[in-house]
């Protein structure tokens, strides 16, 4: 007797459970991402390991309450546990990828961003320096002048 194997005549169904949950809270009101966070909070705290992925997206979504690039790109560098990412698909492995590439150069324009207005502000700063001094020189000046005036007043006045 022949045994043949059984092969499921319909694929497997992919599931992209972090490209999915993504797209899904993007739809959230913020009160319902509230709701959301607090719960994967819990879930994280009870250790599940998809909890961690979906802390990062909560974190990196603009319109979270919990929006925050550099906790989500922290959080991202932190998962690094091999069970947890050998779970991923291809697809969701793509979408952590390519998030972080984007946390990455946000990161990196933020910090520019900021440095560019530290030095507009040293510079201004400076500027305001010089701008004091001119006036104090200026102010001295205009006193010597009055004194000179009142000089030439008195001696005006004596002859």
């Amino acid at each position: 007797m022949l045994l043949t194997a059984c092969q499921l005549t319909t694929p497997a169904q992919n599931n992209n459970v972090a490209s999915d949950y993504y797209l899904w809270i993007k739809t959230l009101t913020t009160e319902e991402l509230r709701q959301e966070i607090s719960q994967q909070q819990q879930n994280y705290q009870a250790g599940f390991e998809q909890a961690k992925i979906n802390l990062i997206l909560l974190h990196a979504l603009t319109t979270s309450p919990v929006y925050n690039p550099y906790t989500a790109k922290t959080m991202l560098n932190n998962f690094t546990s091999e069970r947890a990412a050998q779970q991923l698909t291809a697809h969701d492995f793509a979408l952590l990828s390519l998030l972080r590439d984007q946390l990455n150069q946000y990161i990196l324009a933020s910090n520019k961003l900021l440095l560019s207005k530290q030095k507009q502000q040293e510079h201004s700063i400076q500027q305001q320096q010089v701008i004091e001094e001119k006036q104090t020189t200026i102010d001295k000046l205009q006193q010597q002048i009055n004194q000179l005036k009142r000089i030439e007043l008195t001696i005006e006045n004596e002859q």
